[in-house]
């Protein structure tokens, strides 16, 4: 049995991002900042999820609408910052 490349690497490296996910308590504040930042455009929104694009993949950013949950506090556990170039 033949086993696929990926697995018989010692490591996996994408090829590019595929997207990142965000829980928002000001979602439609932060679905247009990232939408003017990035020159994207809508792709998909409902009462729960709004997804994104600036290509041809169908999303880059999705967006969970979760306005009851709390600002993250600083001693939290979290990603610091994402970084695109």
């Amino acid at each position: 049995m033949t086993t696929p490349q990926a697995v018989q690497a010692d490591r996996v490296v994408p090829f590019k991002m595929a997207h990142l996910v965000y829980r928002c308590a000001r979602r439609a504040e932060t679905v247009a900042w990232y939408m003017a930042v990035f020159q994207a455009k809508l792709v998909y929104e409902d009462n729960v999820l709004t997804f994104i694009t600036y290509d041809d993949e169908h999303h880059r950013l999705a967006f969970f609408n979760m306005p009851g949950i709390p600002d993250k506090q600083t001693e939290a556990a979290g990603v610091h910052h994402v970084a695109y170039s």
